[in-house]
């Protein structure tokens, strides 16, 4: 009987654990996945200045020309 219980609680702690690093897992993917998005929205609007400041200069020089 103490075997038994004792079976079932390390069973339960290791079905606990397992949850446990699903959770772990999932906030780490959706996390990174953010991290990502992140960067890639960063480099977009660092494209997005470069491209004012080439425009401005381009418009500066043609109206110098």
């Amino acid at each position: 009987m103490s075997f038994c219980l004792r079976a079932i609680r390390v069973i339960r702690s290791l079905v606990a654990s397992v949850f446990i690093l699903k959770y772990v897992i999932e906030i780490y993917v959706s996390m990174s996945f953010c991290l990502r998005a992140i960067r890639v929205i960063r480099s977009l609007v660092a494209s997005v200045f470069i491209l004012k400041y080439v425009i401005e200069i381009y418009v500066s020089m043609s109206f110098c020309l």
